[in-house]
Protein backbone atom coordinates (compact mmCIF):
# COMPACT_ATOMS: atom_id res chain seq x y z
CA UNK A 1 0.00 0.00 0.00
CA UNK A 2 1.18 3.49 -0.84
CA UNK A 3 0.49 5.25 2.45
CA UNK A 4 2.75 2.87 4.40
CA UNK A 5 5.71 3.98 2.25
CA UNK A 6 5.51 7.59 3.46
CA UNK A 7 8.23 8.72 5.86
CA UNK A 8 8.73 11.80 7.99
CA UNK A 9 11.12 13.04 5.32
CA UNK A 10 8.16 13.26 2.89
CA UNK A 11 6.14 15.64 5.08
CA UNK A 12 8.64 17.48 7.29
CA UNK A 13 9.50 21.17 7.01
CA UNK A 14 13.12 21.41 5.91
CA UNK A 15 13.29 25.21 6.16
CA UNK A 16 14.08 25.59 9.85
CA UNK A 17 13.60 28.78 11.83
CA UNK A 18 16.05 28.81 14.75
CA UNK A 19 15.77 30.66 18.03
CA UNK A 20 17.85 33.84 18.24
CA UNK A 21 18.19 35.63 21.57
CA UNK A 22 18.88 38.96 19.84
CA UNK A 23 15.56 38.79 17.99
CA UNK A 24 13.58 36.98 20.66
CA UNK A 25 10.45 39.09 20.12
CA UNK A 26 10.23 37.80 16.55
CA UNK A 27 10.48 34.27 17.99
CA UNK A 28 7.64 35.11 20.40
CA UNK A 29 5.49 36.29 17.49
CA UNK A 30 6.25 33.13 15.47
CA UNK A 31 5.38 30.78 18.33
CA UNK A 32 2.20 32.71 19.15
CA UNK A 33 1.03 32.79 15.53
CA UNK A 34 1.81 29.14 14.74
CA UNK A 35 0.72 27.98 18.22
CA UNK A 36 3.96 26.06 18.74
CA UNK A 37 6.15 26.07 21.81
CA UNK A 38 9.54 24.87 20.57
CA UNK A 39 12.23 26.43 18.38
CA UNK A 40 15.55 24.65 17.74
CA UNK A 41 18.87 26.13 18.79
CA UNK A 42 21.50 26.85 16.16
CA UNK A 43 23.69 24.02 17.47
CA UNK A 44 21.06 21.44 16.39
CA UNK A 45 21.30 19.73 19.78
CA UNK A 46 19.13 21.95 21.96
CA UNK A 47 15.79 23.72 21.68
CA UNK A 48 14.13 26.70 23.29
CA UNK A 49 10.76 26.14 24.91
CA UNK A 50 8.30 29.02 24.72
CA UNK A 51 6.24 29.54 27.87
CA UNK A 52 4.53 32.66 29.17
CA UNK A 53 6.28 35.04 26.75
CA UNK A 54 9.77 33.75 27.55
CA UNK A 55 12.10 30.96 26.40
CA UNK A 56 14.07 28.35 28.31
CA UNK A 57 16.89 26.20 26.86
CA UNK A 58 16.65 22.37 26.87
CA UNK A 59 18.55 19.43 25.36
CA UNK A 60 16.84 17.62 22.47
CA UNK A 61 16.07 14.11 23.73
CA UNK A 62 14.49 11.06 22.09
CA UNK A 63 11.00 12.11 23.20
CA UNK A 64 11.44 15.40 21.32
CA UNK A 65 12.74 13.90 18.07
CA UNK A 66 12.35 11.36 15.31
CA UNK A 67 14.34 10.24 12.27
CA UNK A 68 13.88 11.28 8.67
CA UNK A 69 13.16 7.68 7.55
CA UNK A 70 10.56 6.96 10.26
CA UNK A 71 7.21 5.89 8.71
CA UNK A 72 4.66 8.64 9.33
CA UNK A 73 2.28 6.21 11.02
CA UNK A 74 4.90 4.64 13.28
CA UNK A 75 3.39 3.81 16.67
CA UNK A 76 5.97 5.89 18.56
CA UNK A 77 5.08 9.16 16.85
CA UNK A 78 1.62 9.64 18.34
CA UNK A 79 3.06 9.25 21.84
CA UNK A 80 5.79 11.78 21.08
CA UNK A 81 3.37 14.32 19.66
CA UNK A 82 1.23 13.91 22.77
CA UNK A 83 4.20 14.34 25.10
CA UNK A 84 5.23 17.47 23.19
CA UNK A 85 1.82 19.09 23.58
CA UNK A 86 0.85 18.36 19.95
CA UNK A 87 3.59 20.60 18.68
CA UNK A 88 6.94 20.14 16.97
CA UNK A 89 9.21 17.11 16.71
CA UNK A 90 12.79 17.61 15.56
CA UNK A 91 13.77 15.44 12.59
CA UNK A 92 17.26 13.94 12.42
CA UNK A 93 19.33 12.17 9.81
CA UNK A 94 21.70 10.26 12.04
CA UNK A 95 22.82 12.86 14.57
CA UNK A 96 22.23 15.87 12.32
CA UNK A 97 19.10 18.03 12.57
CA UNK A 98 17.42 18.12 9.16
CA UNK A 99 13.97 19.57 9.79
CA UNK A 100 10.90 19.78 11.97
CA UNK A 101 7.51 18.08 11.75
CA UNK A 102 4.14 19.07 13.19
CA UNK A 103 0.94 17.01 13.20
CA UNK A 104 -0.55 19.51 10.74
CA UNK A 105 2.04 18.25 8.22
CA UNK A 106 -0.16 15.14 7.84
CA UNK A 107 -2.45 17.46 5.87
CA UNK A 108 0.10 17.77 3.08
CA UNK A 109 -1.04 16.86 -0.44
CA UNK A 110 1.32 13.90 -0.69
CA UNK A 111 -0.49 12.15 2.18
CA UNK A 112 -3.93 12.56 0.63
CA UNK A 113 -2.59 11.52 -2.78
CA UNK A 114 -1.23 8.24 -1.42
CA UNK A 115 -4.46 7.51 0.47
CA UNK A 116 -6.48 8.25 -2.68
CA UNK A 117 -4.29 5.82 -4.64
CA UNK A 118 -4.91 3.08 -2.07
CA UNK A 119 -8.67 3.71 -1.98
CA UNK A 120 -8.88 3.55 -5.78
CA UNK A 121 -6.98 0.25 -5.76
CA UNK A 122 -9.32 -1.11 -3.08
CA UNK A 123 -12.33 -0.08 -5.19
CA UNK A 124 -10.86 -1.75 -8.29
CA UNK A 125 -10.25 -4.90 -6.27
CA UNK A 126 -13.88 -4.87 -5.14
CA UNK A 127 -14.99 -4.79 -8.77
CA UNK A 128 -12.58 -7.58 -9.69
CA UNK A 129 -13.92 -9.79 -6.90
CA UNK A 130 -17.50 -9.09 -7.97
CA UNK A 131 -16.72 -10.07 -11.56
CA UNK A 132 -14.80 -13.17 -10.52
CA UNK A 133 -17.88 -14.16 -8.51
CA UNK A 134 -19.96 -14.15 -11.70
CA UNK A 135 -22.01 -10.96 -11.29
CA UNK A 136 -22.81 -8.32 -13.89
CA UNK A 137 -24.36 -4.83 -13.87
CA UNK A 138 -27.91 -6.17 -13.95
CA UNK A 139 -27.27 -7.92 -10.64
CA UNK A 140 -26.87 -4.56 -8.94
CA UNK A 141 -30.37 -3.62 -10.10
CA UNK A 142 -31.64 -6.95 -8.78
CA UNK A 143 -29.86 -6.19 -5.49
CA UNK A 144 -31.63 -2.81 -5.20
CA UNK A 145 -34.97 -4.54 -5.90
CA UNK A 146 -34.11 -7.21 -3.32
CA UNK A 147 -33.39 -4.54 -0.71
CA UNK A 148 -36.61 -2.69 -1.58
CA UNK A 149 -38.61 -5.83 -0.85
CA UNK A 150 -36.66 -6.82 2.25
CA UNK A 151 -36.28 -3.52 4.14
CA UNK A 152 -39.27 -2.43 6.18
CA UNK A 153 -38.57 1.22 6.96
CA UNK A 154 -40.14 3.85 4.69
CA UNK A 155 -36.82 5.73 4.63
CA UNK A 156 -34.94 2.71 3.31
CA UNK A 157 -37.67 1.92 0.77
CA UNK A 158 -37.52 5.49 -0.54
CA UNK A 159 -33.73 5.22 -0.74
CA UNK A 160 -33.77 2.07 -2.85
CA UNK A 161 -36.60 3.30 -5.07
CA UNK A 162 -34.28 6.21 -5.88
CA UNK A 163 -31.43 3.78 -6.64
CA UNK A 164 -33.66 1.74 -8.98
CA UNK A 165 -34.94 4.84 -10.77
CA UNK A 166 -31.42 6.20 -11.23
CA UNK A 167 -30.21 2.85 -12.58
CA UNK A 168 -32.97 2.73 -15.20
CA UNK A 169 -32.33 6.36 -16.22
CA UNK A 170 -28.60 5.67 -16.68
CA UNK A 171 -28.79 2.09 -17.93
CA UNK A 172 -27.28 2.85 -21.34
CA UNK A 173 -24.40 4.77 -19.78
CA UNK A 174 -23.86 2.07 -17.15
CA UNK A 175 -23.60 -0.63 -19.80
CA UNK A 176 -21.39 1.45 -22.09
CA UNK A 177 -18.59 1.50 -19.50
CA UNK A 178 -16.79 -1.36 -17.78
CA UNK A 179 -18.84 -3.53 -15.40
CA UNK A 180 -19.69 -1.83 -12.08
CA UNK A 181 -17.85 1.37 -13.06
CA UNK A 182 -20.70 3.80 -12.29
CA UNK A 183 -21.89 2.42 -8.98
CA UNK A 184 -21.05 4.24 -5.77
CA UNK A 185 -18.34 2.97 -3.43
CA UNK A 186 -20.86 2.22 -0.67
CA UNK A 187 -23.09 0.34 -3.15
CA UNK A 188 -20.19 -1.94 -4.07
CA UNK A 189 -19.36 -2.61 -0.42
CA UNK A 190 -22.97 -3.26 0.57
CA UNK A 191 -23.49 -5.47 -2.49
CA UNK A 192 -20.51 -7.63 -1.53
CA UNK A 193 -21.63 -7.85 2.11
CA UNK A 194 -25.24 -8.73 1.31
CA UNK A 195 -27.00 -12.06 1.67
CA UNK A 196 -28.11 -11.38 -1.94
CA UNK A 197 -24.55 -12.17 -3.09
CA UNK A 198 -24.03 -14.79 -0.36
CA UNK A 199 -21.59 -12.31 1.21
CA UNK A 200 -18.74 -12.73 -1.23
CA UNK A 201 -16.78 -10.24 0.87
CA UNK A 202 -17.71 -9.82 4.51
CA UNK A 203 -16.12 -6.77 6.07
CA UNK A 204 -15.44 -6.74 9.80
CA UNK A 205 -16.16 -4.35 12.66
CA UNK A 206 -13.41 -2.31 14.28
CA UNK A 207 -13.06 -0.04 17.27
CA UNK A 208 -13.26 3.47 15.86
CA UNK A 209 -13.43 6.53 18.10
CA UNK A 210 -14.00 4.15 20.99
CA UNK A 211 -17.05 2.56 19.33
CA UNK A 212 -17.38 -0.76 17.51
CA UNK A 213 -18.04 0.36 13.92
CA UNK A 214 -18.58 -1.58 10.66
CA UNK A 215 -15.68 -1.29 8.23
CA UNK A 216 -18.13 -0.03 5.58
CA UNK A 217 -18.83 3.12 7.60
CA UNK A 218 -15.15 3.70 8.36
CA UNK A 219 -14.08 3.27 4.74
CA UNK A 220 -16.90 5.52 3.54
CA UNK A 221 -15.72 8.23 5.97
CA UNK A 222 -12.11 7.82 4.83
CA UNK A 223 -13.04 7.94 1.14
CA UNK A 224 -15.21 11.03 1.50
CA UNK A 225 -12.43 12.80 3.40
CA UNK A 226 -9.66 11.84 0.98
CA UNK A 227 -11.49 12.21 -2.34
CA UNK A 228 -12.86 15.62 -1.38
CA UNK A 229 -9.42 16.82 -0.30
CA UNK A 230 -10.41 17.50 3.31
CA UNK A 231 -7.70 17.88 5.95
CA UNK A 232 -7.47 14.68 8.01
CA UNK A 233 -5.95 16.61 10.92
CA UNK A 234 -8.41 19.13 12.29
CA UNK A 235 -8.24 21.85 14.93
CA UNK A 236 -9.86 21.92 18.33
CA UNK A 237 -12.26 24.83 18.17
CA UNK A 238 -11.89 25.88 21.79
CA UNK A 239 -8.10 26.10 21.61
CA UNK A 240 -7.54 26.53 17.86
CA UNK A 241 -4.71 23.95 17.96
CA UNK A 242 -4.42 20.81 15.89
CA UNK A 243 -6.00 17.75 17.45
CA UNK A 244 -4.02 14.62 18.28
CA UNK A 245 -7.37 12.82 18.37
CA UNK A 246 -7.92 13.53 14.66
CA UNK A 247 -4.50 12.03 13.89
CA UNK A 248 -5.44 8.93 15.86
CA UNK A 249 -8.77 8.67 13.98
CA UNK A 250 -7.02 9.06 10.63
CA UNK A 251 -4.46 6.40 11.48
CA UNK A 252 -7.17 4.00 12.70
CA UNK A 253 -9.13 4.38 9.46
CA UNK A 254 -6.01 3.60 7.42
CA UNK A 255 -5.39 0.48 9.50
CA UNK A 256 -8.94 -0.61 8.64
CA UNK A 257 -8.27 0.02 4.93
CA UNK A 258 -5.08 -2.04 5.16
CA UNK A 259 -6.84 -4.93 6.94
CA UNK A 260 -9.77 -4.98 4.50
CA UNK A 261 -7.41 -4.74 1.52
CA UNK A 262 -5.54 -7.77 2.81
CA UNK A 263 -8.79 -9.74 3.06
CA UNK A 264 -10.01 -8.88 -0.41
CA UNK A 265 -6.60 -9.62 -1.96
CA UNK A 266 -6.69 -13.06 -0.32
CA UNK A 267 -10.16 -13.77 -1.76
CA UNK A 268 -9.09 -12.72 -5.25
CA UNK A 269 -5.84 -14.68 -5.10
CA UNK A 270 -7.67 -17.86 -4.04
CA UNK A 271 -10.55 -17.58 -6.50
CA UNK A 272 -10.56 -20.63 -8.78
CA UNK A 273 -11.04 -18.55 -11.94
CA UNK A 274 -8.19 -16.25 -10.99
CA UNK A 275 -5.92 -19.23 -10.33
CA UNK A 276 -6.92 -20.72 -13.69
CA UNK A 277 -6.06 -17.50 -15.54
CA UNK A 278 -2.77 -17.35 -13.63
CA UNK A 279 -2.01 -20.93 -14.63
CA UNK A 280 -2.65 -20.23 -18.31
CA UNK A 281 -0.61 -17.03 -18.30
CA UNK A 282 2.29 -18.73 -16.54
CA UNK A 283 2.21 -21.68 -18.95
CA UNK A 284 2.32 -19.31 -21.91
CA UNK A 285 5.39 -17.57 -20.47
CA UNK A 286 7.13 -20.88 -19.84
CA UNK A 287 6.52 -22.01 -23.43
CA UNK A 288 7.92 -18.73 -24.81
CA UNK A 289 10.94 -18.93 -22.50
CA UNK A 290 11.56 -22.55 -23.53
CA UNK A 291 11.46 -21.60 -27.22
CA UNK A 292 13.47 -18.38 -26.98
CA UNK A 293 15.76 -18.86 -23.98
CA UNK A 294 17.70 -16.89 -22.70
CA UNK A 295 16.45 -13.60 -24.15
CA UNK A 296 12.82 -14.32 -23.31
CA UNK A 297 13.79 -15.14 -19.73
CA UNK A 298 15.64 -11.85 -19.42
CA UNK A 299 12.60 -10.03 -20.85
CA UNK A 300 10.09 -11.55 -18.43
CA UNK A 301 12.37 -11.08 -15.41
CA UNK A 302 13.32 -7.56 -16.42
CA UNK A 303 17.02 -8.35 -16.46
Amino acid sequence: MEFVKLTIGDIMQANIIYYDELTSQACVDICSYLKIDNLPALDGKHFYKFNNQSFSRHKIRKIHSTFIDTPIFDETLEVKFLKNEHNVLFVFFGETLHGVVHISDYNRNIVLQKVQDDLLLFERNLRQLILLSGFDNIDMLKYFEYKLQKDRSDKKKKFFRGKIERYKQMENEINSLGPFQLFEFSDLLNFCNSSFTHRIFTSSEYEFNGISTPAIEILRWLRNMAMHGKNPISKKEEKSIYSIESLSKFKSSLNVLKAEMSKINYLIRNNKDFIKSLELENRSKLEIIYSHHPRALEYFLGL
